[in-house]
């Protein structure tokens, strides 16, 4: 679930539903460690107040009815009618904000990847070649690889099958073999193509049918740049909102509410960003489109 926290900020995790408080325990989950993170525990709007045991977390009385009635329908979302409300100008500037503070983030994290900046920079190479739901697999063979050379990469179960060279662990293999070899100093390869125009970079990163221009512009927005500023490359954020914007069928429905924004790069990021964090029930009341 996502819900508002009391600061109004929106939170997601796991909700556990009850009867009673002491449920809790008589399901076994405070010895389960898959409960530890709970976000929600929820009980009967009838359930006792209060816990005397320390070990049953603090359990939120269920309000009824959870779904609005048939004849209380939900307001429209504010991205709506953002447009005509606010101007296509105005739209354009709350999407670049949420769009920095996403690449913000992603630099942040890069960050934390390794302590060299070379190992940083192969990591985080690794990640950005990986799709969204195997980044993590990707990691984890980058550093398998960099702990042991030359280079073995056990098949992971959740590789992406279909989706060209790297649709495979060996494809993977292939193309991040041949970027590492390139990359003697990857720091200094990074910094390197991150004082390139956009269109340059993209050509120098392309290997012939195995990274073609979409994922060498996708490795430049999702590691290179942002690690670069990390480092503290001033430029990276300007090649940043250079880079010519892409296309994800998750965000066509809030892309064709926003007719008339000039898109880029940037704005491409921050539908993602917003997809992912505010297009939820009740999280349009944080948006930046309000």
């Amino acid at each position: 679930a996502q819900i508002l926290d009391a600061n109004g900020r929106a939170r997601r995790g796991d909700v556990e539903f009850h009867r009673r408080p002491s449920d809790w325990l008589a399901h076994g989950h405070s010895a389960d460690p898959a409960y530890a993170n709970l976000l929600l525990h929820l009980v009967a709007p009838d359930a006792p107040a209060g816990n005397l045991d320390p070990r049953i977390p603090p359990a939120a009385p269920l309000p009824l009815p959870l779904v609005p009635h048939a004849e209380e329908p939900l307001p429209p979302p504010p991205c709506t009618d953002a447009v005509p409300r606010l101007s296509a100008e105005a739209v354009s500037v709350r999407l670049l904000s949420v769009a920095r503070r996403r690449f913000l983030r992603k630099a942040a994290e890069l960050a934390q990847l390794a302590a060299d900046p070379d190992q940083q920079a192969l990591l985080a190479a690794a990640r950005a070649l990986g799709q969204p739901h195997n980044a993590a697999a990707a990691e984890t063979a980058a550093r398998s690889a960099l702990a042991q050379p030359p280079l073995q990469l056990e098949p992971p179960a959740q590789w992406r099958r279909g989706r060209g060279t790297l649709g495979t662990a060996a494809g993977f293999a292939a193309v991040w073999t041949q970027l590492a070899a390139r990359w003697e100093q990857p720091q200094a390869a990074f910094l390197t193509l991150t004082k390139l125009p956009p269109s340059q970079a993209v050509q120098r990163l392309q290997l012939p049918r195995q990274l073609g221009p979409a994922r060498a512009r996708q490795l430049l927005a999702d590691a290179v740049y942002p690690l670069a500023h990390s480092w503290g490359e001033g430029a990276a954020w300007e090649r940043w909102q250079q880079l010519p914007p892409a296309r994800y069928e998750r965000t066509k429905e809030l892309r064709e509410r926003l007719t008339g924004v000039k898109w880029k790069h940037p704005h491409t990021q921050a539908l993602l960003e917003l997809e992912r964090t505010r297009c939820r029930p009740a999280a349009c009341q944080i948006c930046p489109l309000r």
